[in-house]
Parts: C-alpha cells; sequence; structure tokens
C-alpha cells in the first residue's frame, strides 16, 4: 500500500486545527427560526411601543409591551394594575408603582413565559454580565425589563449591536429600549448604558433584570471569547489597548484531547504548519461570534493586551476626534464619528442618519448642567431639512455619542426645549422666566428626565422651577415636597402645576 506523503497528513491535520478554532453560535446570535431578529450584528426585536398611561406606569407598560409581542391579546396598562391589586398586594400600589419582586410575577401572568428577577452587584464585571446577559436574551427573540434611574423607573430592552473592528477586535456598541416614557427604540450606546443608565438602587450599587427564567450568568463563555480578543465596549473610559493597531492571530489555548493532542504534542510549537496556523484569524459570520464550549478550544490573540489604557486613543476604529470639545462645531463632528463607528444608522429606522444624507442638519447644541451624579453633556437637535425636529442626541463632555432617539408625532417646538419651558412656565403658574438651562436629576420620581429629554430649570423672580418633558412644573421647596438628592446636596421639589 502506497503511503500517503507528509504533506497530506499536515493538510488534514490542518483542516483539524481551523475548524476546532470555529465557534458555532450563541451569544449575540439570532437563531434562524426566528423572524423578529435580523441574522446580522445589529439585533432589533419587533416589539409594539405602548406610552405608559400614568406617571408610575412605566412596569405595567413594559409588561403591556412584552404580552403583546408575546401574542398574548392586549390587556391594558389597568387591567395588569388591577390584577396585580388583587393578586399581588404587598407589591402592588394603587397608583401604579410595582415593587422589583412583583415585576416578574406580573409578566409571567400576561405574557405566558417562564421569567425571574434577577440581582446582579454594579461593579464592573457584573455589568458586562447583565449586558451580555440582556443581548443573550434579544439573540433568542426575548425582552428583558431592566430597572434604571437609581430604580426609579424601567425600559424595556429590545435590541442592541455588536460589530467586528478592522483590527478583528469585537466592538459591543449599543442597547435598543423601548422607554414608555420617553419614545421606542431609544438608542443608548454601551458605554452609557453600563456605566450610568442600568442601575436599579442609589449610586448605582445594584442591578436588577427581569429575564427569562436561566439567563443570568448563561454567557460567562461568550463573555470569556469576547475578553480573550480584546473586545471592547464604544465609550468605554478605560479601553482594552495592546491590539488597537494589529491584526489578533488566533493559537491553541486548551490542548485537544485523544489521538489529535499526541500527534500534535511534539511538534505544534516548532513546526512550519504551526508557525503558519498560528496566523490563521478568528472565524466570524454576519450573524455573530461563534464559539463552542464543548470543543474545548478557545482561541485568544497572540499579542498581549496591554496593561495601558487610554480614554479616547490611540485607537484607529473608535475614538474621539476632538476630546473634550466645546465649540459647537468640534461637537457635532464628535456625534457623526459616534454614529459612523458604532453604525447605528445601519440599524432599522435610523436609516437617515446616514452622514451622507443632506436631508437631516444638526440644529442646535446645547450644553446640558447636571445636578446629579451623571457628568455634563450637550443635548444636539437633529432637523429635517425643513427645519422640524428628527432625533435628539446626547454627546458626553468627552465627547463619545451617549443616546440617540429618533422623534415621531411631536410638534414644531419640541417638549422639553428651553423655549417650549418658558412657554409652560407663563402660561401655566404666570411666571416670567429671566433664565432657563437644562438640567439631569437623578435619584428622583417626581420629575422624570433621560439625557434626551432633561428637565428644564427656570429661574423667575423669588423662585427656581422646573419643567419635566410632560409639562408639569416643579418648584424648589425647603420645607416639604419630594426630596431628591443632588450633588449640591438634599434638596426639595413641589410641585405647582400639571
Amino acid at each position: 500500500m502506497r503511503k500517503k506523503p507528509l504533506s497530506a497528513l499536515l493538510v488534514i491535520l490542518s483542516a483539524l486545527l481551523v475548524s476546532a478554532c470555529q465557534w458555532p453560535l450563541d451569544w449575540n446570535t439570532a437563531p434562524g427560526n426566528n423572524p423578529n431578529v435580523p441574522g446580522v450584528g445589529d439585533h432589533r426585536l419587533g416589539v409594539p411601543f405602548e406610552w405608559q398611561a400614568g406617571q408610575l406606569y412605566c412596569t405595567l407598560a413594559d409588561t403591556q409591551m412584552w404580552a403583546e409581542y408575546a401574542g398574548q391579546g392586549g390587556p391594558s396598562q389597568d387591567d395588569i394594575l388591577n390584577w396585580m391589586l388583587n393578586y399581588d398586594p404587598a407589591d402592588t400600589s394603587s397608583n401604579g408603582s410595582i415593587s422589583p419582586n412583583g415585576i416578574p410575577i406580573e409578566v409571567a401572568a400576561f405574557t405566558g413565559w417562564n421569567v425571574e428577577g434577577d440581582w446582579y452587584n454594579g461593579d464592573a464585571g457584573n455589568r458586562q454580565n447583565a449586558t451580555a446577559d440582556q443581548k443573550k436574551g434579544i439573540s433568542q427573540g426575548r425582552p428583558t425589563i431592566t430597572l434604571t434611574e437609581d430604580g426609579f423607573h424601567s425600559v424595556l430592552v429590545v435590541g442592541g449591536s455588536w460589530h467586528a473592528l478592522s483590527t478583528e477586535q469585537p466592538d459591543d456598541d449599543y442597547m435598543l429600549v423601548h422607554d414608555s416614557a420617553i419614545g421606542s427604540y431609544i438608542n443608548y450606546t454601551i458605554g452609557e448604558w453600563m456605566q450610568q443608565i442600568m442601575s436599579a438602587s442609589s449610586g448605582g450599587g445594584a442591578l436588577y433584570s427581569v429575564q427569562a427564567a436561566g439567563q443570568k450568568y448563561s454567557t460567562a463563555d461568550e463573555l470569556s471569547v469576547f475578553n480573550y480578543w480584546g473586545g471592547t465596549y464604544y465609550g468605554d473610559p478605560d479601553p482594552p489597548s495592546g491590539c488597537d493597531l494589529c491584526n489578533p492571530q488566533a493559537r491553541l489555548d486548551v490542548p485537544l484531547s485523544g489521538p489529535v493532542r499526541g500527534l500534535l504534542a511534539g511538534w505544534w510549537r516548532f513546526s512550519p504548519l504551526g508557525s503558519r496556523l498560528a496566523a490563521v484569524r478568528m472565524s466570524r459570520s454576519n450573524t455573530g461570534l461563534k464559539y463552542s464550549a464543548a470543543s474545548r478550544s478557545r482561541v485568544q490573540s497572540a499579542v498581549p493586551i496591554s496593561a495601558g489604557r487610554s480614554a479616547t486613543g490611540p485607537r484607529r476604529d473608535v475614538f474621539v476626534p476632538f476630546p473634550n470639545a466645546t465649540a459647537a462645531g468640534q461637537i457635532i463632528e464628535n456625534f457623526r464619528a459616534g454614529i459612523r463607528q458604532t453604525r447605528i444608522d445601519q440599524m432599522p429606522g435610523f436609516g437617515d442618519l446616514n452622514l451622507d444624507s443632506q436631508l437631516l442638519q444638526v440644529s442646535s447644541v446645547e450644553a446640558v448642567t447636571s445636578l446629579g451624579s451623571h457628568p455634563n453633556y450637550y443635548l444636539l437637535s437633529i432637523a429635517t431639512a425643513a427645519g422640524g425636529p428628527y432625533a435628539l442626541a446626547a454627546v458626553s463632555g468627552t465627547g463619545w455619542l451617549l443616546a440617540v432617539s429618533i422623534i415621531s408625532g411631536v410638534p414644531t417646538e419640541l417638549p422639553g426645549s428651553l423655549d417650549w419651558a418658558k412657554d409652560v412656565v407663563q402660561t401655566k403658574i404666570g411666571a416670567t422666566a429671566t433664565r432657563a438651562h437644562k438640567v439631569y436629576f437623578v435619584s428622583s420620581a417626581t420629575a422624570y428626565q433621560s439625557i434626551l429629554r432633561p428637565t428644564v430649570r427656570i429661574e423667575a423672580p423669588g423662585r427656581t422651577l422646573y419643567v419635566d418633558v410632560r409639562g408639569r412644573v416643579f418648584e424648589e421647596d425647603p420645607t416639604g415636597g419630594e426630596e431628591v438628592h443632588l450633588n449640591s446636596g438634599v434638596s426639595h421639589l413641589r410641585r405647582v402645576a400639571e
């Protein structure tokens, strides 16, 4: 019998090694049988949107949206509230507020899904775990309710995105949420989501998600591969560097078992084939990172991730063009860079944000002063060519894009604008504003706010007023009202007009 040449054997071994580095599917990947999730890196569930019917109806609205998505008819928010008042009065208030323990009860009852309420510690590692778990839920067609605003509000997570940088590092870009008080498909870039928005207790000390049973910590293997490849998060103030200007190389990190291991053990490190296989890049597809725990093989960068870190660079693909910019033109360029780097304009519904579009223009750039823990930032209004409002965007003082929201069904004068707020206080309480500027409260259930719809502070003769996006007016009153926590200390707000 004729012996096969050694080269043929090496080719076979090469195929075995390459296949060992092919990761079949998981955390950000859309199942092929789920029509609600596109089979690309940008995932968006087709969840119907509902506005909350009352000031504290946010979780009721989230449950209503989830139930409609699950095909369980159309219960109203009051239907859900009345059922909860009868079934679980300990966790339910007649004003619509539901405690964290009560949220999974209402979701399970009205969606028919097996869900659980999961707490995570607020440290950086758990924020990454919570976000990965949310995205895995999206990849499998399952939304997640997440508490925000230090537990005073909740949103429904309905989408998100990652993509591969030209260096082959995976980059986590953004989350999409339905916010029943603000609008549908609000886009929070991942750094803003993890560092600021996603918090269930004062000071961000804990996180809380209502999600499919077993979803918590289900992404450990996928997150490990993400980290092995120098995975980074858009807007991360402390991102990994060291592979930002290189092409990562795949190499075997965990030995294979069986006869293949024996064949490889002696010559792997020294053979020319071993050197060539060390240059095999990691496998990617349009549907997500690929990984198989059963293969008992992992890949990691042949170039070690540097301990050195940088706030905005030197990164070739994800960076701020004008760090700490204060000029409007440079802030707009930072906004455009954020759109380009996160590929938000490729998400369905955001296509008109394409940088080549001649239909839109940035109509205003306003500095927003934060009175709470959130850093100061800039609010950009994007208008159509005809001058009507189209979108809002927030850019950090450093220059990272924080959030984007497409506007629909609003009047020419945007609720939450300075001029609009001046008109509100004049009309409702007869006060003439001497100065108006935007602020962003945290730890307050009184005046609802978002970085895209911040509360407006109005200074009038002898009084300081606040107007939220719903047009309600509040006044600072040290003798009463609801306690709010600001950087300057504790203050009190009293509602003076609906």
